[in-house]
């Protein structure tokens, strides 16, 4: 739970809230990742999921939203989600139920993701294609 709460509290630098799933995990690191909600910031980030307490630091590029500023409770879920981001309210929901027992996913993920075009940029497939094929390894 807590890094479905560090990863919600993320925003580009440009004030975007990131969609996200995770990929898996080498040993005490879990593997996510992300996209900005306006689909110009992909990124894979890599969490571990024993640190001792919540971290107050945002990776480079990224800020950690307080108040208001955070819009969604989980804008993605700790599960793989194939053809994300597409998949992801549904994955959102299946999380919450997971997690609360209520299926519920906030509808303005499924209209951002209707109002935006989302494609991996190459670069990012190539990582992404990289993290895949390691995690498929180990």
């Amino acid at each position: 739970m807590g890094e479905l709460i560090y990863l919600s509290n993320l925003l580009s630098d440009s004030e975007q809230i990131l969609f996200f799933h995770r990929l898996g995990s080498i040993e005490r690191l879990d593997i996510y990742e992300t996209v900005s909600a306006d689909a110009t910031v992909w990124d894979i980030l890599i969490l571990d999921c024993y640190h001792p307490r919540k971290s107050r630091r945002a990776p480079n590029g990224y800020r950690l939203a307080s108040g208001k500023a955070r819009k969604y409770l989980f804008p993605g879920t700790n599960a793989y989600v194939k053809d994300f981001p597409a998949n992801l309210p549904e994955a959102v929901a299946d999380c919450f139920k997971r997690l609360l027992g209520v299926p519920m996913a906030s509808p303005d993920i499924r209209f951002a993701l209707e109002q935006t075009r989302f494609n991996r940029p190459p670069e990012h497939s190539e990582i992404f294609n990289g993290v895949r094929a390691r995690l498929a390894s180990s």
